[in-house]
């Protein structure tokens, strides 16, 4: 039981050091570094020239352009 702890253990951190690694300037914005994350991993995947981050009424839009 205690080698399957320290196996899950290992995989989520080689994982949190993966995210680090691949997307770290992402995790360095000012403001919620959630939604950064999710549209730098959607940009990745998708391959547009941008992705919307968040969708604001009276706010000015913020896209990731590539």
């Amino acid at each position: 039981m205690k080698k399957m702890m320290i196996a899950i253990l290992f995989i989520l951190l080689l994982f949190a050091g993966f995210i680090g690694v691949r997307f770290g300037s992402a995790l360095t914005q000012e403001g919620n570094p959630a939604l950064y994350l999710v549209s730098a991993a959607k940009l990745e995947l998708a391959g547009n020239g941008y992705e919307k981050i968040y969708e604001a009424e009276n706010e000015n839009q913020i896209f990731i352009c590539t």
